[in-house]
């Protein structure tokens, strides 16, 4: 789903490289330096970058050490991994769109997203520490709103929400379609709210709002989710995370659960 412009600035600020992004350990007259940062609420286990290195975890949120490469893009060529017990690897079959790394300190902005029926999908790509802010995604003096009540009928459609990024997100509220709202509340990294009932639903909500670091958000493309179809009778899951915070920033994805 698309985002407004000041979304896009507010991304630009947001996701850096946590605490580490001046890590004095890497050299900016030095070879090819890159670390790796989990946007995501799934630890990733046995990372491989490149067939050149491998992490043995990288929690939620967390900046790895860097890695020197000789040769690298802004794309890795491999990655391999397990999250959430599922064996994932990739390969690019060319170097078509790519570019070069020159020498200096880098960081692999890593993001994983849950769609479909519980499949598990990742990328990422390389951008230059000078390009990131730091910044702390922390909610000060965040006050919750009454949340609506969980509600799941049988015979209606029902949804849920899941926070898939490493982040807390503050009074997440969501236009299900031009009639029908709902407040998730406060919805820390990785957490799972209540289903609710409503009379129609659609594969993306109307509209998605939610304050981070005292900033407020917004996810919303009324004109694409007017051409979506009403789902059927059933029980669903939204997942919300964050694709790329520096191109493509929201993204709302389904799942059946």
């Amino acid at each position: 789903m698309r985002t407004n412009s000041n979304f896009l600035l507010l991304m630009l600020l947001l996701f850096g490289c946590g605490k580490d992004s001046n890590d004095n350990s890497c050299q900016e007259d030095g070879p090819i330096n890159i670390r790796i940062h989990n946007l995501s609420a799934y630890e990733v286990i046995d990372f491989n970058y490149d067939n050149i290195q491998t992490f043995n975890s990288i929690l939620p949120g967390e900046t790895t050490e860097y890695m020197q490469l000789e040769n690298a893009n802004d794309v890795p060529w491999h990655l391999g991994m397990v999250v959430n017990g599922n064996n994932i690897s990739t390969q690019l079959i060319d170097n078509l769109g790519l570019n070069a790394l020159k020498e200096g300190c880098y960081t692999y902005l890593h993001y994983v997203v849950e769609y479909g029926e519980g499949e598990i999908w990742t990328g990422g790509k390389v951008y230059n520490n000078n390009e990131l802010v730091d910044f702390n995604p922390i909610n000060n003096d965040c006050v919750e709103l009454e949340k609506s009540d969980c509600n799941s009928e049988s015979n209606k459609t029902n949804v849920r929400l899941k926070n898939s990024t490493a982040f807390d997100f503050c009074n997440v509220e969501m236009k299900i379609n031009t009639q029908e709202n709902a407040i998730f509340g406060n919805l820390a990294s990785g957490e799972i709210t209540c289903y609710i009932s409503f009379e129609s639903l659609k594969q993306y909500p109307l509209q998605c709002k939610f304050t981070l670091a005292d900033e407020d958000f917004i996810i919303e493309n009324p004109t694409y989710h007017e051409r979506l179809e009403d789902l059927s009778v059933g029980f669903y899951t939204y997942n919300l995370t964050i694709i790329n915070p520096i191109t493509k920033l929201g993204e709302i994805q389904m799942s059946n659960e």
